[in-house]
């Protein structure tokens, strides 16, 4: 009976069990309502919320250095010394890092790029002065860009001076020149906006048509052929053509400002609208019947029409073509990039038309 007693009041369950009252009731309630002091292997227990509850205490080896991952227990953090070490070297790393924590290194919006090199930045601000949102250049060439920093300055456009090495890993690139733009994108514009101005405005020769190009550095080659030889207009699938990276703007060096691209919902149709508007396809192949592109004389409205490097011109493209044209080789190499393709071609119908003036470099 006095053992039924003592388990249910006065000295309370020694045991741990439940208890009415008692002094191990009041030494739980100290600490508040269902808590208690960990004890022997509790200490490094978790519980669903993460780590106990005990409070760490100075000393403690299992404090995790900031930045660190946390380890699956504490326990196997103790028995684990090269994965405690691991852990705080790549928190080392990661702190270490300029473009994760300069308050420079911002996230881009989705309408932003960056821009890199001389010629390309330098375009960039003649063209759209207004699109640049900030200026990054090198701190030994701040006297040959002084009055770009001159105009930032007064127009309040942030611009940053950095070393080499900060560039370097702003840019993810070695081959910045010393300057990087943030500018908002140049969006590709609507076949349908282009259709309207070449039915209503002047005539525009000749028309480069990218049939499933979709490499980004070819597409910034052509940007560039474009711009030297006055081609407005490069036409494109909507679902093909790439978002030119900051590599294939600096290797456009400026010729993505001069010419625009075109998205097409539907290239075939768009491709019969143009002949309709009286525009002569030429398609590229190499295939027995296609002429040289050397003895075809291009009409005053032309569309000259490559396709990528593997594949070629797709079947139901090459169908719409007037001419099929090709550039004669020595017959070692079976064909050119397409990017040199298209400098060639467009040099062709450019020196032909008689609506095309060429202006001599220099001048």
């Amino acid at each position: 009976m006095k053992k039924t007693m003592g388990r249910r009041g006065g000295g309370g369950d020694r045991r741990g069990g439940a208890s009415r009252g008692g002094f191990r009731d009041k030494k739980r309630s100290f600490g508040g309502a269902g808590r208690r002091e960990p004890r022997g292997d509790d200490r490094g227990r978790r519980n669903e919320t993460g780590w106990s509850d005990r409070r760490p205490r100075f000393g403690d080896r299992d404090e995790r250095p900031r930045g660190a991952s946390a380890p699956d227990n504490r326990r196997e953090s103790r028995r684990s010394p090269g994965r405690w070490v691991a852990d705080h070297n790549q928190a080392a790393r990661t702190a270490n890092r300029p473009e994760e924590n300069r308050s420079d290194r911002r996230h881009l919006q989705d309408d932003e790029a960056r821009f890199l090199g001389a010629n390309a930045c330098r375009t960039l601000w003649e063209r759209r002065p207004q699109d640049i949102i900030r200026v990054y250049v090198r701190t030994d060439l701040q006297d040959a860009w002084k009055e770009l920093l001159d105009w930032c300055a007064r127009e309040r456009k942030p611009y940053h001076l950095v070393e080499d090495r900060d560039l370097e890993k702003l840019t993810d690139s070695v081959h910045h020149q010393g300057i990087c733009l943030v500018a908002r994108r140049k969006e590709p514009a609507p076949f349908y906006q282009v259709e309207k101005e070449l039915r209503f405005g002047q005539a525009v020769s000749p028309l480069l048509v990218i049939d499933g190009v979709e490499n980004p550095h070819n597409v910034g080659a052509i940007l560039r052929t474009a711009g030297y030889l006055g081609v407005r207009y490069v036409i494109g699938r909507k679902n093909s053509l790439p978002r030119l990276s900051p590599a294939a703007l600096r290797t456009a060096e400026g010729g993505a400002e001069f010419c625009d691209l075109v998205e097409s919902e539907d290239i075939v149709k768009d491709i019969e609208s143009l002949k309709k508007l009286g525009y002569t396809v030429y398609s590229t192949a190499v295939k027995p019947g296609a002429i040289s592109a050397f003895e075809s004389r291009f009409d005053p409205r032309s569309v000259i029409v490559l396709g990528a490097e593997v594949s070629g011109v797709s079947p139901e493209v090459q169908a719409l073509a007037d001419r099929t044209i090709h550039i004669p080789g020595a017959g070692a190499v079976e064909s050119l990039n397409v990017a040199a393709a298209a400098a060639i071609l467009c040099a062709e119908a450019v020196r032909i038309s008689p609506r095309t003036k060429l202006v001599r470099q220099g001048k």
